[in-house]
C-alpha cells in the first residue's frame, strides 16, 4: 500500500526529521513540522472564545434563576441565551478547525498553552519513495509532500488480454516470476477489472501474494501465469511445426507421403503448442517438419 503525505493547512516547513528517499519510518513517526503565524492566532481565538463562553454560561444561569423569581425581564434572559449560543457556535467552529489541522485541542484548552508548530506523522510504516519539500518551504494543502510505500502488503497487478478474460475467475492460482530468474512467487486472483483499455485491449487483474512479506519492491515488473480451468485442445510438439514468414504449417499423412497443411497456432505450454480449429483426423508428422518442408521446397 502507499500513502501520500499532505499538509492539512498552509505553513512553513520548520523541521524535517526524515528527508531522504529510501528512509524507513514507522507509523506515528514525525515526518514534518510546520509553523505559521495563523497557528498562534487561531489558538488564541480559541482560548479567548472558551473564556468568554464560560462567562456567558454563568451569566445565562444567573439570569435563568432570576427569571424564575421574576427578578429579571424575559428580554434580558433571551439576550443572554442568544449571546451564549452565538459564542458557542464560534467556539465549536474554531475548535473543529484546529482539530482538523491536527492540533491537540483539549490539551490547549486544559493547559492554556499555545503551540507554535504542527507535526505531521506517518500514517503507516514504510519507505519514503520521494520527498518534495525542503526546510523553510511554504506548503499548502494541495501539495504532495512525501510518498510512503508499505512493502509489507504488496499487490500484484496483471494485464490480461480481453479475449482471455472470460477464462479468469477469482481465487485462481497465479505463478509469477521476475524475467531472467528462476524464483517464483505464488499468488491468487483477488479482483478482475471490467474495463478494457482501448489501446492495448487488456484488462487489469488484481492479485494477492500467498505469503507476505515478499522480497520485492513496489513497481517491479513481473511476468505471470494464471491457472485457468482445464480444457481439451489439440496440441503438437514444436518439432511438428514448419514456418514460412508469418504462416505456420504441419505435415499430414496422405497415402505414401505427406501433405503440407497451413494451421493457426494458439497457446503454448512446455514444448507443446495448440492448433486452433484444426478438424482433420489424418495422422500428423510430429518430428522432422523442418526437413519435410525443405524436401517439398526442392521438389
Amino acid at each position: 500500500s502507499q500513502a501520500s503525505i499532505y499538509a492539512p493547512v498552509a505553513g512553513f516547513v520548520q523541521h524535517l526529521p526524515h528527508h531522504l528517499p529510501g528512509d524507513f519510518v514507522r507509523q506515528g513517526t514525525e515526518l514534518i513540522r510546520l509553523t505559521h503565524p495563523d497557528f498562534a492566532r487561531r489558538q488564541r481565538e480559541l482560548l479567548e472564545s472558551n473564556s468568554r463562553l464560560r462567562f456567558l454560561e454563568l451569566d445565562l444561569q444567573r439570569k435563568q434563576e432570576l427569571a424564575e423569581g421574576d427578578a429579571t425581564s424575559q428580554r434580558s434572559l433571551q439576550q443572554a441565551e442568544a449571546d451564549f449560543n452565538l459564542e458557542k457556535a464560534r467556539f465549536d467552529g474554531i475548535r473543529a478547525e484546529l482539530k482538523m489541522m491536527g492540533f491537540a485541542v483539549d490539551n490547549i484548552i486544559a493547559s492554556g498553552e499555545i503551540q507554535s508548530s504542527l507535526a505531521i506523522y506517518a500514517p503507516v510504516s514504510g519507505y519514503l519513495t520521494h520527498v518534495s519539500v525542503n526546510q523553510g518551504m511554504l506548503v499548502s494543502p494541495t501539495d504532495e509532500l512525501m510518498m510512503l510505500i508499505d512493502n509489507g502488503h504488496l499487490h500484484l497487478e496483471l494485464d490480461v488480454f480481453a479475449k482471455d478474460l472470460p477464462k479468469v475467475a477469482e481465487a485462481q492460482a497465479i505463478t509469477c516470476w521476475l524475467p531472467g530468474t528462476d524464483a517464483t512467487f505464488p499468488a491468487a486472483v483477488h479482483q478482475i477489472g471490467r474495463v478494457i483499455d482501448p489501446e492495448t485491449r487488456t484488462a487489469r487483474i488484481h492479485g494477492h501474494f500467498a505469503s507476505e512479506p515478499v522480497p520485492l519492491t513496489a513497481g517491479t515488473y513481473m511476468q505471470a501465469r494464471i491457472e485457468t480451468a482445464p480444457d481439451s485442445v489439440l496440441t503438437v510438439p514444436y518439432t511438428a511445426i514448419a514456418r514460412e514468414g508469418e504462416q505456420a504449417f504441419i505435415f499430414v499423412k496422405e497415402g505414401e507421403g505427406y501433405r503440407r497443411q497451413p494451421v493457426q497456432l494458439g497457446r503454448e505450454k512446455g514444448d507443446l503448442i495448440e492448433l486452433i480449429d484444426y478438424q482433420e483426423r489424418h495422422p500428423i508428422a510430429v518430428n522432422g517438419a523442418y526437413y519435410l518442408n525443405g524436401s517439398m521446397g526442392e521438389e
